[in-house]
């Protein structure tokens, strides 16, 4: 998804999520309650790691924006410092976003299945009023237009899903990005808590 194509979905067809209270909430990455551990850091969701991994080389900043106890305002504390960025964030933010996604599947299975499931084999899209890139913005018409970056990792988590069952079972395999650290300790695989109960995919999908 290097250079990611608009597309127009028909809400009426899609599973569509705006707000975390919506019926596909979880999907959003402002969904509280899906906290994850990577490189051996509670993250309280995959907003805050995605904020945090902005700035590999500033310790100190992912801290502050992994303290935030929301993740909006891990968000916010993350655009306090937007031009520390890393230079390649353009490159590499698709790829970071999409080991995100996957942890959260790996880590909190169970849900995010059943996640999946509620959404019965429809595009999932993710609605917002601005953003045309990660989610599609309403038309004058009805219609979604958009990239929908967000919506398309998480139908390709179910296609994967679909193919392979126990995909990410027992973690994530850390995605081919230079510096990937958090709080100066490289990301390499990410494995699935002891505290978790993995187990492989038991919920069908309606493709």
């Amino acid at each position: 998804m290097a250079n990611p194509g608009i597309r127009i979905y028909q809400p009426a067809e899609a599973a569509v999520f705006r707000r975390t209270a919506d019926e596909h909430g979880g999907f959003s990455n402002m969904a509280g309650g899906w906290p994850i551990e990577v490189a051996g850091q509670t993250v309280r969701s995959t907003e805050a790691l995605y904020q945090a991994l902005r700035f590999p080389d500033h310790p100190e900043v992912q801290r502050a924006i992994l303290d935030e106890k929301s993740p909006m305002f891990a968000k916010r504390k993350a655009y306090e410092t937007i031009g520390l960025t890393r230079a390649d964030w353009q490159v590499v933010n698709i790829p970071i976003m999409k080991f995100g996604l996957r942890v959260k599947v790996s880590q909190h299975r169970e849900r995010a299945l059943e996640l999946l499931a509620g959404a019965r084999g429809r595009p999932i899209v993710e609605l917002s009023m601005r953003d045309a890139f990660w989610g599609a913005v309403p038309q004058p018409d009805g219609s979604l237009k958009g990239a929908n970056v967000l919506g398309r990792l998480w139908m390709e988590i179910e296609a994967r899903l679909v193919e392979e069952p126990d995909a990410w079972l027992h973690g994530v395999e850390a995605p081919d990005v230079p510096a990937l650290k958090l709080l100066g300790r490289d990301i390499g695989f990410t494995p699935v808590p002891q505290r978790v109960q993995a187990a492989p995919a038991q919920v069908a999908f309606d493709l």
